[in-house]
Formats: structure tokens, sequence, C-alpha cells
């Protein structure tokens, strides 16, 4: 009883010298939950002797433009940031294991999102209608995407979908603006209208076997085709409506012709690709050098800056 009373005060303390950002905390002995924020608003950084957010904390703080919350915090409520209509970033740590019902719906400003590492579900109506989202970073960590989680995100065109997630939830981007989505290796299940209403998409790259994909995981992408790599299974009896092609892209010929580094790359007719080149493939740095298709199946590429660095690597994406 005696520590629990020391604990108080001293979160009563750090609240006084806390001032200007007026949070409340509750706790039972083990546990310090930010229950609510009343302050001044723009960018928002949690302190990291935080370990839970209860649902409604920051509910329709239309004066938060950022939030970073701590690797300290372990559980998130539903609704913690339901109606922050200026809320332009957020950055969840690498100690919440979920985001809740509701967390982040209606952030009409909210632009981008990085998802913590140990995130294992996005819970339903979590992005809902978060119309400015253009970057969602998934973490490896991530199996369940729940129902309508980012309905309506009409920003969102590109995204990629961890390997690890097993579960996409009925209409989970349904109505996004996605344009490019790429599926990793190991997702093996598309539920039913995950992507429904997605008209403006047009590639869907997966990089392991067919899916389990009922015919209504895409029903209104009727310019999309799925890109399949070679090795890969399941493809001549995919449950998908999209048209499937093999994407084989491979480079030929690498050598030096009129003082430039040039090689062609050959495979199925019309697939799209991009030419990428770094100084150094083991760090960041690539950059995009074209952005073609490979019209009868081949490609010319020629470099003629080649010469201005000391070495230089290429390789070839999808798009």
């Amino acid at each position: 009883m005696k520590r629990t009373w020391l604990l108080l005060t001293g979160l009563l303390l750090l609240a006084a010298t806390a001032g200007r950002a007026q949070f409340s905390y509750s706790t039972n002995g083990t546990t310090i939950t930010l229950t609510s924020y009343s302050g001044q608003g723009g960018a928002v950084t949690i302190s990291n002797f935080v370990t839970a957010i209860a649902g409604s904390a920051f509910r329709n703080c239309t004066n938060v433009t950022s939030v970073t919350i701590p690797d300290s915090v372990t559980s998130l409520g539903d609704y913690v940031f339901f109606g922050c209509s200026s809320l332009t970033n957020a950055t969840t740590g690498n100690g919440a294991d979920s985001i809740g019902n509701y967390e982040f719906f209606d952030c009409g400003a909210l632009v981008h999102v990085t998802i913590g590492n140990s995130v294992s579900s996005i819970g339903e109506l979590a992005f809902y209608n978060c119309t400015k989202l253009a970057g969602v970073t998934f973490p490896a960590s991530l199996q369940t995407v729940g129902l309508y989680a980012f309905e309506l995100c009409a920003s969102l065109n590109r995204l990629t979908i961890p390997g690890s997630l097993n579960g996409i939830g009925d209409e989970a981007f349904s109505g996004s603006g996605l344009t490019n989505l790429t599926i990793l290796s190991g997702v093996t299940n598309l539920e039913d209208y995950a992507f429904g209403g997605c008209d403006e998409l047009r590639s869907v790259y997966f990089q392991g076997n067919a899916p389990d994909t009922d015919p209504t995981v895409f029903p209104d992408a009727t310019n999309a085709t799925a890109y399949y790599l070679p090795g890969t299974t399941g493809w001549s009896t995919w449950g998908g409506t999209l048209p499937t092609v093999l994407w084989n892209p491979q480079i030929q010929a690498p050598g030096i012709s009129n003082n430039q580094f040039v090689f062609n790359i050959t495979g199925t007719s019309n697939i799209p690709i991009v030419v990428k080149a770094c100084t150094n493939p083991g760090a960041a740095g690539w950059i995009s050098l074209a952005s073609v298709t490979l019209t009868n199946g081949t490609y010319s590429f020629s470099d003629p800056a080649w010469t201005a660095y000391s070495r230089r690597f290429y390789c070839i994406s999808s798009p």
C-alpha cells in the first residue's frame, strides 16, 4: 500500500511539472495509464514512463498535429485518436502489441503513420476515412488487419503487405485510392471484398504462391493485372478475378558501348519494370533511372553517367 501511495505522489508531481502538457494519469500500482489530454496541441510526445493509453484519451483533440508513442506503451485502448482532425503524423513505439478499434477513425489530416515492430493486429475501422493518408509502414510482426480498417483512405496509392499477415478483414482497404499493391511471400488468405471499390488499382505484385482468394477480393479493379514470380505455384488455378502474368525480367549482355554502360532486359512482353542504381547495395540510396514496359519482351538500357562513379550497382524491380 505504501509503495502505491509513493507512486501516485510521483505521478502527481510529474503532472505538475509537465504544466502546459496537461496529461492525466491513473495507476493500479504496476501500470501507468495516460487517461486524457487537454493541452495546447501541436506535436505531442508521450513520456516513456507511460505503459498504457486509455480509450478515447485524445478523442476529438483537434489541436494535436503529430504524436509519438514510446516503446514503453504496451496497450492502446479503442478510439484513442478518434476525430483528431489536425493530426498529420503518428508513430507508434515497439512495445504496443495492437492498434485498437476506431483508433484513428476520421483523422482527416493524417498523412503518414509508422506502426511499431511489435504490433500484431490492427483493429476494425482503425484508420477509416483518413482521406489524406498517403503512407503506411507496416511491421513484419503484423498478423491481422480488421474489418474496414483502411476503408475510404482515398490518398493511399501504394502499399506493401508484409508476409506475416495471415488475415485481411472484409473490406479492409475498400474504397482506398490504391494503384499499386505488393503482397509479400507468406500471405495465404485474402478475404471477401478486402480491396472492393479500388477501381484505380492497376498492378498487384505477388512475391509468393497464390493465396486463397475469393472472387470478390478485387471486384472493381477492372483494369488491374496480377503479376507473379517464377518458381511460385497455384497461379493456374487461382481464385482471383484478375488476369495473371509472369513477372520475370532478366539482365542480359552487360557491357560498354559508345562510352556508356549498357545491358538488355528480357522477359514477358509488356511487363512493367524499374531500373535502379546505387553505389552501395548494402545501404539505402537506390535511385530510379528508368521506368518502362518490356515492349515485345525486351528493353535496351544505357547509362551515360556511369563514369562519374568509382563503382555503380544496378537492379531491376517492379514499379
